[in-house]
This record gives structure tokens, sequence and C-alpha cells, in this order.
């Protein structure tokens, strides 16, 4: 990568900063403090080249308003499908059929 860095070919931006990393980080001479390294890095290949690579430039967000369309989306799906499948045994009671009751109304009387 850093011969395509040197000839300004190097587009990816994240395999620049995994060179910049590490330069600075596993390639630092034992005479040099971490400071003085750094801006050797800096300054010794040309790092603005990379399209994207300047602090400033901001990562696009994945997200948008589909994620939370399709986690509402998701949710509606389970809470239907709970009520219609698992209510009824839990609680007998259904969304789309007959009612269910666990204790007929006729003989809650007896039951208490």
């Amino acid at each position: 990568y850093a011969q395509d860095l040197q000839r300004s070919q190097l587009l990816n931006r994240r395999c620049a900063a995994d060179l910049r990393i590490f330069l600075e980080s596993g390639r630092r001479l034992l005479r040099t403090t971490e400071e003085n390294w750094d801006d050797v890095v800096a300054k010794s290949l040309a790092w603005q080249s990379v399209p994207g690579s300047n602090p400033l430039d901001l990562d696009p967000t994945e997200e948008g308003p589909q994620a939370a369309y399709v986690a509402l989306a998701l949710a509606a799906i389970t809470m239907v499908a709970f009520s219609n499948y698992m209510g009824p045994i839990l609680l007998g009671q259904s969304l789309f059929g007959p009612t269910n009751y666990i204790v007929p109304p006729d003989e809650l009387m007896d039951v208490i």
C-alpha cells in the first residue's frame, strides 16, 4: 500500500488508515518519541491524496428511515402473531376467533 500511496494511486481510505496505524504503532524506531514519529509518518507519505481521508470527512450513515420502518413492522408482526397464536393458549382470548374463556362466566361464581 505504501508504494501505491507514494504514486497517489491508493484510493481505499480504510487501507490508508490501516497503513498509517501500522506505521505509527508497529514500525516506530526505538530512539524516537511517539510525537516525533507521528510527525515523521504524517509528512513522509501523501496521505491527502486518498479520497475521504481528511479528518473532517464524515462516513455516510447506513441507516435511514427504512430501519425504523422495518423495526416497526417487525414489532407489529410479532405482536399480531403472539396475540393470535400464543394468546389463546396463555390467556384464553383470541384476537380473531370466538371468545374462549379459561373459566366461563357462568362458572365464575362457583370458583370464587
